[in-house]
Order: structure tokens, then C-alpha cells, then sequence
């Protein structure tokens, strides 16, 4: 199976997700080991940028899991303009 880029780039763009998240669970002492985990604590302590996280999450699953050619460069656009909502939101948080 070949991945398009845009499936990869949509894949990079979750993981950058995680890593802001995860920075913001690091100043709390906190790091969750799997991503069930980490999509509990973002839906119980990040609401306001759940549904931005758990899509990026659903897409990056199928980048990486789903048949071929399901995610395009418009799915890369819309995915990522949540993952600047999803950095804004917890770039505030750590003020």
C-alpha cells in the first residue's frame, strides 16, 4: 500500500497534536501511555478542542490504516486548521 502525501502529512499533523497535548500534560506532571488515554484526558480537561483532537486522531487512522486515497489535500487543509485551534487553545492554557 502507498500512501499519499497527503495521508502522511494529515499523519504528522495528529502526532504534532500529541506532542502539544503532551506538553501541556507535562507541566501537570501527567504523560498517558496510550491513545485511549490521552483522548480521555483531552476530552475531560481539554473540552473546548475535543472534537479537533478526535478528528485529527479518526483521520490519521485512516491515513494509516484504511484503504488508499481516502484522504486528500482539502482533508490536509480543514484537519490542520484544527490543529491551529488545538495550539492556540493550549498555548493559552500554559500562560
Amino acid at each position: 500500500m502507498a500512501r499519499s502525501s497527503a495521508e502522511w502529512a494529515i499523519t504528522i499533523a495528529f502526532y504534532q497534536a500529541v506532542h502539544v497535548v503532551e506538553a501541556w500534560a507535562a507541566l501537570r506532571s501527567q504523560h498517558d501511555r496510550s491513545h485511549r488515554r490521552r483522548n480521555e484526558t483531552v476530552n475531560r480537561e481539554l473540552s473546548p478542542i475535543s472534537e479537533d483532537y478526535a478528528e485529527l486522531y479518526e483521520a490519521s487512522r485512516t491515513a494509516r490504516y484504511a484503504a488508499d486515497g481516502l484522504l486528500t489535500w482539502t482533508d490536509f487543509d480543514r484537519l490542520t486548521a484544527g490543529l491551529a485551534r488545538i495550539e492556540a487553545h493550549v498555548r493559552a492554557a500554559l500562560r
